[in-house]
């Protein structure tokens, strides 16, 4: 692994942000059950990398997402192929009461974030991740004010679903 940073460790590096990484490609979108698994082949990718990475982070971020895409691809050719098709719903986060737990309402504001326009729930995953959006304009190679502008129009929709009953449903 070539990085720029001499006292770089990957085994510090890969205990510390592998969960960031999978919250991160779990907020892209992607099912729960790849995750893991395209998280630890970029890890594994950086690992062998022979040349110089002085974004790690924002690196496997990337490649992450590709693997999970390339994937996902693979496995719609697949299920279009066999002509099986699941639909399985989440399981309802509020309790009897009505009233949402810590673990429901991490659901919910998933369930709104996965509800999200693609570009802006990727910019917020970026986001969410605490970079900035001149970083996350640079990583995704778009201009500064398209960051800003689908933060802005992000956020907006998920304040107005969040709004109604605190529970993400419209009014």
């Amino acid at each position: 692994m070539a990085l720029t940073d001499d006292e770089f460790e990957f085994e510090a590096f890969f205990r510390k942000d592998y969960p960031n990484l999978i919250r991160h490609l779990t907020l892209l979108g992607f099912p729960r059950d790849l995750v893991p698994d395209a998280a630890q082949e970029a890890m594994l990718r950086l690992l062998k990398s022979q040349v110089v990475v002085s974004q790690p982070k924002a690196w496997v971020r990337r490649t992450a997402r590709r693997i999970a895409l390339d994937t996902c691809e693979r496995d719609a050719k697949r299920e279009r192929l066999s002509r099986h098709v699941a639909g399985l719903t989440p399981p309802d986060p509020a309790r009897p009461d009505g009233v949402l737990d810590e673990q429901g309402e991490a659901a919910m504001v998933l369930e709104l974030l996965l509800g999200l326009p693609s570009r802006q729930r990727e910019i917020m995953a970026w986001h969410l991740d605490g970079y900035r959006p001149e970083e996350i304009a640079g990583f995704l190679d778009l201009k500064r004010a398209t960051v800003d502008s689908n933060l802005r129009h992000a956020r907006n929709r998920l304040r107005q679903a969040w709004d109604v009953n605190g529970r993400g449903e419209a009014k």
